[in-house]
């Protein structure tokens, strides 16, 4: 299997709508490729997974990459992974958190984490426990 993580700064404020419309696009452009995976939304910034094969998640990656809604696209992981999908449910998974307390109570990290501190590990574990947060 083959993932890529990365982690960007927004350009702009997204609001529920505008994550939503995100959201929907993403979804039908991912299944389309066969690519899965998380996003989180927090403080701005966008934590990611995509995983699949790696000529569809590059092409993802591709496309995001060049995205003007954000910058400071920073490459956490690429390359393949061991096993089976790790989201094999999700187009693409989301959380938003809008406060650390939810960070605290639904995933069960410290209220200092913030996502731009993360390293390849850590972005993959609080990936993992947002998407098991998720119904």
């Amino acid at each position: 299997m083959f993932r890529i993580s990365y982690l960007s700064t927004a350009n702009q404020a997204f609001s529920s709508g505008d994550l939503s419309e995100l959201l929907q696009k993403a979804r039908a452009r991912n299944n389309a490729a066969h690519v899965t995976g998380m996003l989180v939304h927090s403080d701005g910034d966008f934590l990611q997974v995509l995983e699949g094969e790696p000529e569809d998640v590059i092409g993802v990656y591709d496309r995001i990459s060049v995205d003007p809604r954000h910058r400071d696209v920073s490459l956490l992981q690429r390359g393949l992974g061991f096993g089976d999908r790790l989201f094999p449910n999700w187009s693409m998974g989301f959380m938003r958190v809008p406060d650390q307390t939810l960070v605290d109570e639904v995933v069960g990290v410290n209220s200092r984490v913030k996502l731009r501190y993360l390293d390849a590990m850590s972005a993959l574990d609080f990936l993992l426990a947002c998407s098991r947060s998720q119904t």
